[in-house]
């Protein structure tokens, strides 16, 4: 081999060389890329969930009632929303203590994942709240999912005796209703039912 066959054969071991050193980085990249992602997905997935309960939490709720709302422009199909209180939370949080309270949440919350559809959704609103949302449904079958609700809850052997809840609903059947007013309007009829407890109200539309 002569000095210009060496020197071709050496430019190109070395053009090789940075090829596949750039093919290497590359692949490094773009596998740290996907690791990057799915950490990103995973931490995107863990702040619309509530760490005690895994139920989504009011954050992931907004964004599902936006959602709602742009169908119910489109093709004029009423959802609803039931906004569920515990009775009585404070004094069984006295009697039977905090983590006692933690327990039972989470027994709701399991309680009530297992009724609704797949395509409902169920979020912890807050403290000893929750909130369902039932996507094509209407005043009817929103009564008829919150009085099977309320007495699953009612009947259930929970640990420390019974337990009840009351519920608040409302239908969003207006284009020109926000969700804040939506929200209202259930919290307004749970409110009704806390005076009497274990009891559904709706609230009528004037």
């Amino acid at each position: 081999m002569d000095y210009a066959d060496s020197y071709n054969y050496l430019r190109k071991s070395f053009n090789i060389g940075i090829a596949v050193s750039i093919f290497t980085v590359s692949l490094g990249v773009g596998i740290l890329s996907e690791q990057l992602k799915r950490k990103m997905r995973k931490f995107e997935k863990m702040t619309l969930k509530d760490p005690l309960t895994k139920l989504y939490n009011r954050r992931y709720l907004y964004q599902r009632l936006e959602e709602e709302v742009s169908k119910f422009q489109r093709y004029k199909k009423p959802f609803s929303i039931l906004l569920i209180d515990v009775d009585n939370f404070k004094p069984y949080n006295d009697s039977f203590g905090h983590l006692a309270g933690d327990e039972l949440l989470t027994s709701l919350a399991s309680i009530m994942a297992k009724d609704i559809r797949p395509l409902d959704v169920l979020c912890r609103w807050g403290g000893e709240e929750f909130v369902i949302l039932y996507p094509e449904t209407d005043q009817i079958k929103a009564m008829a999912a919150a009085e099977r609700l309320r007495e699953l809850v009612m009947a259930y052997d929970f640990k420390n005796g019974q337990v009840t809840i009351s519920i608040g609903v409302a239908i969003y059947d207006k284009v020109e209703m926000t969700i804040n007013e939506l929200i209202n309007k259930a919290d307004k009829a749970l409110y009704k039912a806390k005076i009497e407890k274990n009891k559904v109200i709706v609230h009528v539309s004037s």
